[in-house]
């Protein structure tokens, strides 16, 4: 695994309620499944970028608090992904009570990913883009109090909610 350090001084800080997820480095596969989850999760071109990062930055949340339920330790993005019943793609099974797919470099196809949901990870991932680091829930229902919302027009018709967890 390919470890990736880009170290901007301009582009790390830290503060009450934000923190910058680049200053720890992040490998190869981090990088992959972070673009290939916002590709999957919000990438419709009607999206827009500040949605999409937002999408990476639930996802680097989670994992900085040991997952939805804060159980898991030095969990990777991986981990957060695969959590059970948190991402539809993971196809979340009631009756089995777990996920019927996992999501890895090996079982989605992580290079038909956008260029610009690929930017947009690398921003969350070096800390250009951030957000309230207890910013942990996205949903098109609120869950909690809501951070940010962005209403779409058709075909979707919906609005999607970032909430404090």
């Amino acid at each position: 695994t390919t470890v990736v350090e880009h170290y901007d001084a301009m582009a790390y800080y830290w503060s009450d309620t934000c923190h910058a997820v680049g200053y720890y480095g992040y490998t190869e596969e981090d990088f992959l499944l972070l673009s290939y989850m916002i590709q999957t999760e919000a990438g419709s071109t009607i999206i827009t970028d500040e949605e999409q990062c937002l999408v990476a930055c639930v996802i680097i949340n989670r994992r900085n608090q040991g997952g939805i339920n804060k159980n898991l330790i030095n969990p990777t993005i991986k981990d957060i992904i695969n959590e059970t019943g948190q991402y539809a793609i993971c196809r979340y099974d009631k009756n089995l009570g777990k996920n019927t797919f996992y999501v890895d470099v090996d079982t989605v196809d992580v290079n038909n990913v956008s260029d610009r949901c690929k930017e947009n990870a690398r921003k969350v991932l070096e800390g250009e883009f951030v957000c309230p680091e207890n910013v942990v829930f996205q949903a098109l229902f609120p869950q909690g109090e809501v951070y940010k919302s962005f209403y779409h027009e058709a075909p979707f018709n919906n609005t999607t909610y970032f909430c404090y967890g």
